[in-house]
């Protein structure tokens, strides 16, 4: 609006309709345009948090894929234990 600056204020009193809604739609318009860049402000937030999130999913997915295939070797070296034990119980006769 003409005549309104932060150190000068406009002065309603004297304003007409048309300056008001002029005045009214100027202050709306900053309004929207600080609430814009808010709004661009969470998003990126928002999207750095979701990236963070999804660097520690793929650590977690990747850990606990290791941790599987060490398991699967250790049943594996288990399962041919359990056959050893098996094989010597019979040649000693205790299994049947």
């Amino acid at each position: 609006m003409e005549g309104d600056s932060p150190v000068a204020r406009a002065n309603v009193d004297t304003m007409s309709d048309n300056q008001m809604d002029a005045h009214l739609e100027g202050i709306r318009t900053r309004r929207m345009s600080a609430f814009i860049v808010y709004q661009e402000a969470q998003a990126i937030k928002h999207q750095a948090y979701e990236e963070k999130l999804s660097i520690k999913l793929d650590k977690q997915i990747n850990m606990l894929k290791k941790e599987i295939e060490q398991l699967d070797k250790k049943i594996i070296k288990v399962e041919a234990r359990v056959l050893t034990v098996r094989s010597l119980r019979l040649e000693i006769g205790e299994y049947g």
